[in-house]
């Protein structure tokens, strides 16, 4: 069983799909509505109707989606990168030469570049044909830069550009069975631990936490904490990162340039639990879904405190179709007759 990446599927050609609800809470919650129109009347052209993950936004506002390719295992990966112009420009693996058994773990960008965290074997691999992690840099016009192995203290499942000089990786410190999250350069050298105080959840806790039940035999822990850390998102904020650790014991913590952290418990409403986050460079923005169900929906907190502000209702744009909020506008797609739009949603 393969755990390294926690995959949500999504059928763009199911406007109805489970995790695809409608975009308001039907609980009674202080609340603002936005208003959706697509930017552009023709549509966006995909390679897929299977996209992995939710569409998300680097530090500059631009969109990224991941599609699983080739029916019908949909084993394939296609990355695609789009501006609020909506301009495509494709993030190829087929420029990896050399490597194979290739799988995207996570993958952000900043300004300038698009950083990918990888599974792979290495062709001239040797003996025993252990999987390495390796960091893939491409540059804004899809052009691989470089190809780096990645020597870790921890196997990386999470990966966020912090400013456009360093990374910060989530992960498992396989010997002592422990999350932990460290700073590199942009090449992927380690530089230090940063210290998350009490911001993560104990291991056991985590592994408790998992929705995923299914393990069978006897799983070593630190396979359990990389399924349960493949749960978790980085997500970028005006002066840094959020860390969103999601589920019953929600918290964020707050990565600041230079790796120093603060931990924010949510006052996340009775009734709603936290999912997910959205980039956003104004304010602290996050999914819950509602009664234990699939409704999904936008919650606005006070990025210093937790507190909790207001719902942002998308009214029959479902709230996992958003990537972003940027500049006080709120981007993402929206399938409507099997095509895919970008649209833009304000208050």
């Amino acid at each position: 069983m393969r755990l390294s990446q926690s995959v949500i599927l999504f059928a763009l050609f199911c406007s109805t799909s489970v995790f695809a609800q409608q975009g308001n809470s039907p609980i009674d919650l202080p609340h603002v509505d936005l208003q959706f129109s697509t930017i552009h009347d023709a549509p966006l052209t995909f390679p897929s109707p299977v996209m992995a993950g939710f569409p998300t936004c680097s530090a500059d506002g631009a969109m990224y989606l991941e599609f699983m390719t080739n029916p019908p295992s949909y084993m394939g990966r296609a990355l695609y990168e789009v501006s609020k112009r909506g301009d495509l420009k494709p993030i190829s693996l087929n420029r990896l030469a050399g490597y194979r058994s290739i799988q995207i773990i996570n993958y952000d960008a900043n300004d300038h570049d698009v950083y990918l965290l990888l599974s792979a074997i290495a062709d001239d691999s040797t003996g025993d044909e252990r999987t390495g992690r390796y960091l893939a840099v491409f540059d804004k016009d899809g052009q691989l830069i470089r190809t780096t192995q990645l020597r870790l203290p921890i196997r990386p499942v999470k990966l966020a550009t912090l400013g456009n000089d360093n990374l910060v990786f989530l992960g498992v410190d396989v010997g002592n069975a422990i999350p932990r999250v460290v700073l590199t350069d942009e090449h992927g050298a380690f530089l230090k631990y940063l210290d998350m105080g009490y911001g993560i959840s104990s291991p056991d806790q985590l592994v408790q936490d998992l929705p995923f039940k299914g393990f069978h035999g006897d799983v070593p822990l630190d396979v359990k904490l990389t399924a349960a850390l493949s749960a978790f998102q980085m997500s970028h904020a005006q002066g840094g990162l959020f860390l969103l650790q999601p589920g019953a014991d929600t918290r964020v913590i707050k990565i600041g340039i230079g790796g120093n952290a603060e931990v924010i418990h949510l006052a996340v409403p009775h009734g709603v639990r936290a999912d997910s986050i959205l980039s956003s460079d104004r304010g602290l923005i996050v999914r819950g879904l509602v009664g234990g169900g699939n409704d999904s929906i936008l919650m606005e907190f006070n990025p210093e405190d937790g507190s909790f502000l207001k719902e942002i209702r998308t009214g029959d744009v479902p709230s996992t179709s958003l990537a972003c909020a940027h500049d006080g506008d709120f981007y993402g797609f929206r399938w409507i007759d099997k095509k895919v739009y970008l649209i833009k949603g304000s208050r």
